[in-house]
């Protein structure tokens, strides 16, 4: 009862401050045009073989890449060497479950034209960091009330992972 009831306090909280956080965008050559870009990768260690795939395809891309990911799940993903990468952990939890705040200020302080979050499924820690990012456009999936947290949503409508990120990567390359 008490975990539910954290989960809609945290639901809650994330609403009121997302809102209203995405104002419209030209999405006219945004990829093409992103120099620094933030990277979410997934929670799931299934998905991060092929979430790697992306990152290299942004790395290729000349592009300035700080990657987010979990510290456990971390060694599993081959990213490229020469990327920013912010690892986060239990620590960095609130009671809620969002990140807390001074997790979130070293956050702030960056500024990047896009951010990608990889993640298929919800996590009210990462919907944390994507609503505090300085970033002018923010493309996810779609999942639940993801109109709060980005400006271009992704259906998904693959099964599995590669197949997914190889049509992210495909619908990266139409806005260069």
């Amino acid at each position: 009862m008490l975990k539910k009831l954290k989960l809609i306090i945290a639901e809650l909280l994330l609403k009121a401050k997302c809102k209203n956080n995405n104002s419209l965008q030209s999405f006219n050559e945004f990829f093409s045009k992103s120099e620094y870009i933030f990277v979410i990768m997934p929670e799931k260690v299934s998905y991060l073989a092929s979430a790697s795939e992306v990152v290299r395809f942004l790395f290729g891309s000349n592009k300035d890449l700080t990657v987010i990911i979990k510290e456990d799940v971390s060694k599993m993903a081959s990213l490229p060497e020469r990327i920013k990468i912010i690892k986060y952990n239990e620590l960095d939890y609130n009671y809620f479950g969002l990140p807390k705040k001074d997790f979130l200020n070293k956050l702030k302080i960056f500024k990047f034209e896009l951010a990608i979050d990889l993640n298929i499924t919800d996590s009210l820690f990462l919907y944390g960091v994507i609503c505090s990012l300085n970033a002018d456009i923010k493309v996810g999936f779609e999942k639940k009330d993801a109109d709060l947290f980005y400006n271009l949503k992704l259906i998904n409508t693959k099964e599995k992972p590669e197949q997914i990120y190889k049509t992210l990567i495909d619908t990266l390359k139409m806005f260069r």
